[in-house]
This record gives structure tokens, C-alpha cells and sequence, in this order.
């Protein structure tokens, strides 16, 4: 399948999948100049944390928008 991505309250999103037909989600942003990029997984396992050097985690409300958007695009 051909990847996907969108934008959700200001973090890309990008759904991949392998040739084995696994999926993977990543969450990026770009604050201050710094990237900071994870896995949709570790987003919601640490709380939205992943930005934690910019002070800045991610809301409960983002982190369900971007799944949802996920799990409706094949996650």
C-alpha cells in the first residue's frame, strides 16, 4: 500500500506500511527548530512525552485524533 500522511493540530502524521503488510504511525513537529519525531505507539504508552525536551507533550485530545485518523486509514 502507498503511505499516508496528514495533519493533526499542527503534528504530521505518517501512516507506513512494510512489505510484509505491517503498519507503522509517526508522529512529528518541528518546535524551535528541532525536529522531534516517535511511533504513535510510544506517543501513548509515555503520555504524548516524546517532545519532553521542548516541554511541550502532546494533548489527550491530539493523541485520539491522530489514532482515530490511523485506525481509519488501515492502522
Amino acid at each position: 500500500m502507498k503511505d499516508k500522511s496528514t495533519q493533526i493540530n499542527g503534528y504530521h502524521v505518517k501512516l507506513c506500511w512494510t512489505d510484509a503488510g505491517t503498519t507503522y504511525c509517526y508522529v512529528s513537529r518541528t518546535i524551535g527548530g528541532t525536529y522531534y519525531c516517535s511511533s504513535l505507539d510510544a506517543v501513548m504508552c509515555y503520555g504524548g512525552e516524546f517532545e519532553e525536551g521542548a516541554n511541550k507533550p502532546i494533548s489527550d485530545t491530539t493523541i485520539h485524533k491522530i489514532e482515530a485518523w490511523a485506525l481509519a486509514n488501515g492502522y
